[in-house]
């Protein structure tokens, strides 16, 4: 066996060693939140001046998902960002080089950064935020998995005694017609004991002891206010349930804007070489809907006495 290990030989190999290791990523629900936390980010930030042959979603998504793209003059497209791969280093350890590989271009383009080429950045670091989302999207699924099982253990369950098969057969069917909602249900007199009394009785009889998915929808909402907060969108503290007062507000809107700040100063000053390189005009803003909204709710959410009604 030799590499790329994907996720499906990861899993059989652990499953010998680790039978019981919780994998949240691998599954449809992990993959649900992952891409809609992806689309609210998307929903961040908008683009000014943006040449025509320029696909913006495609350019958020790669600045979002790899963290880069290259900004490199073609013979058939003109001027476009495209995904890249890249290559060397200089003095401080920063790549020199971008490999843009498409099958549409017909030729490998092997460029030099900062003088045939140019390249858009998110952060910092060169890397793009899929394990910020993975995380909050891992932690969602958990909880919706959870609302789930207990929504289904919370339902009244029945003990069925059957002194042989045929009578076991027959309640399965009288119960299957039961929870398929049929109004009248007809069963044979071996269903009952001597005494006439039915031979099934309740599992469970308490199921209010039982049922907590208030509090995992409370805590699905303290996960999503985090995530919020994280990506730079004010919210309110979901695990504070009495009332917030404005400072503690503005300090958690100072600690979403100091990321989303980062991501933004980050791409515009990259934007600006590629400006400068190909003689656009390229800006980086935020979406105006986002602030709209956002001015709205703050404005709601406030009262007379500087204090914020929380849930």
């Amino acid at each position: 066996m030799s590499a790329p290990y994907y996720f499906e030989t990861i899993n059989q190999i652990d499953a010998h060693i680790v039978p019981g290791t919780l994998n949240t990523g691998n599954n449809a629900l992990a993959a649900y939140y992952r891409r809609y936390l992806a689309q609210r980010v998307f929903a961040i930030y908008d683009f000014e001046n943006v040449p025509e042959n320029w696909d913006v979603e495609y350019l958020k998504f790669c600045l979002i998902c790899w963290g880069y793209c290259a900004v490199i003059k073609t013979d058939k497209f003109g001027i476009i960002p495209q995904q890249c791969g890249v290559s060397g280093y200089n003095v401080f350890y920063r790549p020199t080089r971008a490999i843009v590989n498409n099958p549409l271009f017909g030729k490998t383009y092997d460029l030099r950064i900062g003088e045939e080429c140019e390249l858009i950045r998110l952060s910092p670091d060169w890397r793009g935020i899929p394990d910020l989302i993975g995380r909050y999207a891992d932690l969602l699924a958990l909880v919706t998995s959870s609302i789930v099982t207990n929504l289904y253990n919370s339902r009244l369950s029945y003990v069925f005694t059957a002194e042989e098969k045929a009578v076991a057969e027959s309640f399965k069917r009288m119960f299957d017609k039961i929870t398929t909602g049929d109004p009248a249900v007809f069963v044979s007199k071996n269903l009952f004991d001597e005494s006439g009394n039915p031979r099934w009785q309740a599992f469970q009889q308490d199921l209010k002891s039982t049922y907590i998915i208030d509090m995992l929808q409370a805590a699905e909402r303290c996960i999503m206010s985090q995530f919020y907060s994280e990506i730079g969108t004010p919210s309110i503290p979901y695990e504070k349930g009495e009332r917030l007062n404005m400072a503690e507000s503005t300090i958690n809107d100072y600690a979403s804007v100091c990321l989303i700040d980062l991501w933004r100063r980050t791409i515009n000053d990259t934007l600006g070489k590629v400006n400068r390189m190909f003689g656009l005009t390229v800006k980086c803003v935020y979406n105006p809907k986002l602030e709209e909204v956002t001015d709205n709710v703050r404005a709601n959410q406030s009262g007379g006495d500087g204090t914020i009604l929380a849930d």
